[in-house]
């Protein structure tokens, strides 16, 4: 951004603005295409099965938006939503390696 003395110009400033209000807008629409889509209702319903089973830790996270905590599977459909290069079953695959309950012997 440029600037001419000690005020930014007006046009960069607003065109950041707009850039980044955009962006939102694409992450937004990003993320409820992929929620609609089949692989995300599948990739969803696979999530909700790790939370309701005893072998994996997927306790709700702390989150300043909302009170009661971002859950596990918003947490992660969400972040799945951003990559559209992820691959999501192999991340759902590690997910449930890095989550697992191992019993201590």
């Amino acid at each position: 951004m440029k600037h001419c003395g000690l005020f930014y110009n007006i046009y960069d400033i607003m065109s950041v603005r707009s850039r980044s209000f955009n962006d939102r807008i694409v992450i937004n629409t990003r993320t409820s295409i992929f929620l609609q889509s089949v692989e995300g209702v599948e990739l969803r319903k696979e999530l909700i099965k790790m939370t309701q089973s005893a072998k994996y830790n997927t306790r709700t996270m702390y989150s300043i938006s909302n009170k009661d905590g971002l859950t596990f599977v918003d947490k992660h459909m969400k972040y799945m939503s951003m990559y559209p290069s992820l691959n999501c079953r192999q991340y759902v695959s590690n997910l449930k390696l890095m989550t697992k309950i191992r019993s201590a012997k």
